[in-house]
């Protein structure tokens, strides 16, 4: 729940301490790093007449240089 108070800061309270904060998981993300997938087709009448797909991989530079050299020391 987000309110704000005379000096127009906005404050965060109702939330458990267990629960994670915005900068949290933004930490947690660029850290481990997460990739995202989808797909959209659009159609008529039961003709496909578009596919999409998209993967988007998110972290830091860091991360995903890691994750690239294990990879290819993988191979």
């Amino acid at each position: 729940m987000i309110t704000n108070d005379n000096k127009g800061d906005a404050i965060l309270s109702g939330f458990q301490d267990d629960e994670l904060s915005v900068f949290e998981m933004l930490d947690h993300i660029l850290a481990k790093g997460v990739v995202i997938s989808g797909e959209i087709t659009i159609s008529v009448a039961d003709i496909d007449l578009v596919y999409l797909g998209v993967n988007v991989l998110a972290g830091s530079i860091d991360t995903i240089q890691q994750i690239l050299q294990a990879r290819d020391a993988g191979k």
